[in-house]
């Protein structure tokens, strides 16, 4: 009995070793051994590893249900977010739109109850043209272009034409329509009191 007459060779026999590209698989041997002898028995490491993982199973399941709950819930959130913000961007919804721009406005001011004026006007604001931005989004953008061109580029301008104006005359001396009518009103006084 010959190599040929194995039952492991007559497969060698009949296939051909020349393989075409399209039949070449992507991953792994195109001809895997065939006598290969698997040993059931697990292994020193095998065996810590499993007994590792019996021990550490009942502590992580409960982590691992949360943790797909938290990204259901997450899921559920972004869905109901895209769909509300959708709504907001169609342009009948006037009264949902001017309805979340207040309410975000008077959070704001809600937030900022125990502090002073100003993080009010500032909290308030901020949420305010936070809603106001996601309720219209393009003439925001305009708007806020406008705002900052003419904070940039004319602001300075009309505060060095006042600084100028104030420094000119000296003092800040009252314009002669004003100082006519402080005489007028001290005279009806002075008669007044006769």
């Amino acid at each position: 009995m010959g190599d040929k007459d194995k039952e492991c060779c007559k497969d060698k026999q009949q296939e051909s070793k020349l393989v075409k590209a399209t039949e070449i698989p992507i991953h792994g041997n195109p001809y895997p051994p065939k006598d290969v002898i698997i040993d059931e028995r697990p292994g020193m490491l095998e065996l810590k590893i499993r007994s590792i993982r019996t021990m550490v199973q009942p502590y992580f399941s409960p982590i691992a249900t949360a943790f797909e709950r938290t990204n259901d819930f997450m899921a559920i959130g972004i869905a109901h977010s895209q769909s509300a913000m959708q709504r907001l961007g169609e342009n009948q919804n006037t009264i949902v739109k001017s309805t979340l721009i207040s309410f975000a406005g008077l959070l704001g001011v809600g937030l900022a109850r125990r502090r002073g004026i100003f993080k009010k006007l500032l909290l308030g604001s901020a949420f305010f043209g936070g809603a106001l931005f996601a309720c219209y989004p393009e003439e925001s953008r305009d708007r806020a272009l406008v705002l900052w061109y003419i904070t940039k580029n004319k602001l300075p301008k009309l505060a060095m034409q006042q600084y100028e104006k104030l420094t000119k005359s000296g003092t800040t001396k009252p314009d002669e329509p004003v100082q006519r009518e402080m005489e007028i009103n001290r005279s009806s006084e002075s008669q007044n009191q006769k």
